[in-house]
């Protein structure tokens, strides 16, 4: 067994390179770079069952929410046996631990035989929650415009804005906007782009003055759009650490 973990550990550092998240990650899935950076190996089993296989962390594909594993050793069963199977993943190495339980979202049976976990719920939801999130005030130029089917225009206040999500409030009373909507988006003097919002909170205040609040993730953005959004982000994010150390040493 760890003659054969020498081999396909070895083959991984031949035939791969260690790639690095190029967007803002969670301490909890920055921990899985680190599995893939380090060819960690990692302890698969199919829940309710003795075997344990080992595997390798291959690839983390964050806009499918996917983590792809190699096909699992010694594997005594077709690939696609593995298909809406549930497993726990763990690794031995006392400097990177971790264990999480998910299932199996898809298999690929081609040449190189490979899992597709679903990113596990806690680190996904960890990820979306940690995600840089700026607090829009009057010296930053971000503009929203709420495009709704039956309201019609209605321009709105940002509250807050990260990679993935947005918080808008809305003079007067909007029931209707509890419900996922059109949304468009302005950045510095860049025209405004255009995408969905799937509502995750809502609230309607009544003092001290009659207001909606509406929050969400965004959807249907497309990839140009979404590099503005991060690039935008990251340079405000810049100027205000500039500032503060400019502060601190005043």
């Amino acid at each position: 067994m760890a003659g054969n973990a020498f081999a396909l550990k070895s083959w991984w550092q031949k035939n791969t390179t260690a790639a690095k998240p190029d967007t803002p990650v969670s301490e909890e899935l920055l921990q899985l770079f680190r599995l893939r950076q380090a060819h960690s190996l990692l302890r698969v089993r199919i829940n309710g069952q003795p075997e344990i296989f080992q595997s390798l962390l291959l690839d983390i594909d964050l806009e499918k929410e996917h983590l792809v594993l190699d096909e699992p050793f010694p594997n005594q069963w077709p690939i696609i046996s593995w298909l809406n199977r549930r497993v726990t993943v763990d690794t031995q190495d006392p400097s990177l631990q971790t264990k999480f339980e998910t299932h199996v979202a898809a298999v690929d049976d081609g040449e190189r035989p490979s899992l597709r976990l679903a990113i596990p719920y806690t680190i996904g939801k960890e990820q979306r929650r940690k995600h840089f999130r700026l607090n829009v005030n009057g010296t930053v130029p971000v503009r929203g415009l709420i495009r709704h089917q039956d309201l019609g225009n209605l321009a709105a206040k940002v509250l807050d804005l990260s990679a993935g999500g947005i918080r808008l409030q809305v003079s007067g009373h909007y029931p209707e906007l509890d419900q996922n909507f059109p949304l468009a988006i302005g950045l510095d003097q860049q025209p405004m782009f255009h995408c969905e919002l799937a509502v995750r909170s809502f609230k309607l205040h009544h003092s001290p003055e009659q207001v909606t609040t509406v929050g969400g993730m965004l959807t249907e953005i497309s990839p140009t759009d979404q590099r503005n959004i991060d690039r935008f982000l990251l340079r405000v994010q810049r100027a205000q650490r500039r500032i503060a150390v400019a502060d601190t040493e005043a």
